[in-house]
């Protein structure tokens, strides 16, 4: 199965979940970067209806559902302790089979009405993969949960919790007469029983998924993305979701990877922008509005869409080879001033070879010529570090 050909399958699901196009695609971007999705909303938007319609479209993956209560303990969702161990021995031993600890895929309705404690307990789990007592540390083969909530908490015990649930979306009621035809359509053909389609083979998931994490990015890419992001976190740092660590810029890579594969070609700048799908919640969220409005002016400035700025993609091509070398500098630890660098930008006509002592003023002299926000941003960032370096060098 080709991205393309996911795609369109997950794309058919929009049949049955009217006015959730976001939602399907947050769905395709989670199981090809094997990330967990958080569906919340009021009672009735159809949470956990969507959450089954999704899971209707696999076959052949192992999953749970349950649905979670204030009640729920750890073993109603991993398995029982063997009582016959613990008693002679002691040892924390578990039945794992057929619990979280033994899926594939987990759809977890009602998670946050789980205890505090139970959802930091989780943490490991769900994120890490990895099942931990004292006695035995298992990894597990977890791939994506789906959650469904009726709000999410704001306690602190929860905040590491939700901040690794890369993808969100709030559900709404569906509004406007057409919308409304077309859900007595989809109640008059399922009598509200979620269908399933089993239109795409779990193996084929893992495949792609597989094809993400080989994709190659150039760091033209990844120093744009690292702009973005950088940009981003800033203009919501006084905002609950404040987010953005090493883990979620990761994330963010495989994300951009994923949307390449969906279209079945290699990454390029075009495919920043699906960062909106984990950076910002989607639906019906007034916060997730006003997210997406900030994004969209970080991207318009880092990615203007007219044709004739190709030569700034180029520019920007040439700035994440700057930054590679410097990267590289760094990380062998090596301070030496007669290091060479190359710089590949067109106005050079050709490749210049220039000495570490040398780069700071040719990184200076390439700011200037730059004629966008975004472009200056990131070469003035590449001659700060260039003058960090070389005063390094100078004190070895």
């Amino acid at each position: 199965m080709t991205g393309k050909e996911l795609s369109a399958a997950f794309d058919g699901l929009s049949r049955y979940l009217v006015g959730y196009e976001e939602l399907i695609m947050q769905l395709k971007l989670a199981f090809l970067t094997r990330n967990h999705l958080l569906v919340y909303g009021r009672t009735g938007a159809g949470k956990s209806y969507s959450a089954r319609v999704a899971l209707g479209a696999l076959t052949g993956a192992q999953v749970f559902r349950t649905q979670m209560t204030s009640f729920t303990i750890p073993e109603h969702l991993i398995g029982a302790m063997v009582p016959d161990t613990y008693l002679h021995t002691g040892e924390q031993i578990y039945h794992l089979e057929h619990g979280l600890a033994d899926c594939q895929i987990a759809l977890l309705d009602e998670f946050t009405d789980i205890s505090d404690s139970l959802a930091k307990s989780l943490n490991t789990l769900l994120h890490e993969r990895v099942f931990e007592t004292k006695d035995m540390s298992v990894r597990v083969p977890l791939h994506t949960a789906i959650m469904t909530a009726n709000q999410i908490p704001s306690t602190r015990t929860w905040e590491p919790v939700l901040a690794r649930i890369l993808f969100r979306y709030e559900a709404a009621n569906v509004h406007g007469y057409f919308d409304r035809y077309r859900m007595q359509k989809v109640f008059e053909e399922t009598q509200g029983v979620p269908p399933v389609l089993a239109s795409v083979p779990f193996e084929e998931i893992i495949a792609l998924y597989k094809k993400v994490k080989s994709m190659h990015v150039p760091d033209g890419v990844h120093y744009v993305l690292s702009y973005v992001v950088e940009e981003y976190s800033k203009a919501i740092a006084d905002r609950p979701r404040a987010i953005l660590c090493g883990r979620e810029n990761t994330a963010l890579v495989d994300l951009i990877r994923a949307a390449a594969v969906l279209e079945d070609r290699e990454v390029t700048y075009s495919h920043i922008p699906a960062i909106r799908y984990a950076l910002c919640t989607m639906g019906a969220s007034e916060e997730g509005a006003r997210e997406q409005q900030i994004l969209d002016g970080i991207l318009h400035d880092a990615l203007p869409q007219a044709k004739h700025m190709s030569a700034e993609m180029k520019t920007y091509d040439n700035l994440g080879q700057v930054a590679h070398q410097l990267a590289d500098a760094q990380a062998d630890g090596k301070t030496d001033p007669e290091r060479r660098f190359m710089l590949p930008f067109d106005y050079l006509k050709n490749a210049k070879f220039v000495w570490l002592t040398e780069l700071e003023a040719y990184m200076a002299e390439m700011t200037g010529r730059l004629s966008f926000h975004s472009a200056r941003a990131l070469a003035g960032d590449l001659k700060r570090h260039a003058a960090l370096l070389t005063a390094r060098s100078k004190k070895t």
